[in-house]
């Protein structure tokens, strides 16, 4: 199965011609099809044809939905961290997965052992996923925050960008009491006031 949905992905143009996902339903591609998907997603790209089709897989799996791919996605974050696309696309597709896939999400976020950056990417696919499930999402972020003595403060400001994006007022005193703390990068932020305004805007 893995070799037909191979070749299926490859014969798709490359993602960088394309102004948008296809609709990869559309094309065949059906939740039967999971496991071959991942593997196909998470595996090194050796050539151009091989990024391409990995970059199909990953979509596809985030337009199926497919919150068990979530653990082996997550993994990318810092497995694969020079690979443009999955910076760029994969808080999309994580976001994608639905509210299955949140605690996965934030375990990721908060564990210590993984790189800012890719913390931080888990971050933001909690902020796109809240346009869908706002109450989960900030409710995980705020778990996070709740931590900021023991994270980095650029991590904490992502968190906080993330909060103040999905306009969290629950989450102002907490915010409040990170910056009093001096637990957060402002660089990141801006300074209190910007992030107050842009909450109650």
């Amino acid at each position: 199965m893995t070799t037909a949905i191979m070749q299926l992905l490859q014969q798709l143009p490359e993602p960088s011609r394309l102004a948008d996902w296809p609709n990869y339903s559309t094309l065949g591609i059906e939740p039967a099809q999971i496991a071959a998907l991942i593997e196909i997603a998470t595996n090194p790209a050796g050539s151009a044809a091989l990024q391409s089709a990995a970059v199909h897989a990953r979509r596809a799996l985030g337009q199926l939905g497919a919150a068990s791919a979530v653990g082996n996605l997550l993994n990318l974050f810092h497995h694969m961290e020079t690979d443009t696309w999955v910076v760029e696309e994969l808080p999309r597709v994580l976001a994608l997965l639905g509210r299955a896939a949140v605690p996965a999400i934030t375990a990721y976020a908060g564990n210590a052992s993984h790189p800012v950056f890719a913390r931080g990417g888990a971050v933001l696919s909690l902020e796109l996923m809240g346009a869908q499930h706002r109450a989960a999402c900030v409710h995980s972020l705020l778990g996070l925050l709740a931590n900021y003595a023991h994270y980095p403060p650029t991590l904490n400001g992502i968190i906080i960008v993330a909060l103040a994006n999905l306009k969290a007022a629950e989450a102002l005193a907490l915010i409040e009491e990170a910056f009093e703390a001096d637990a957060v990068d402002d660089l990141t932020t801006g300074d209190l006031d910007e992030i107050v305004a842009a909450i109650r805007s």
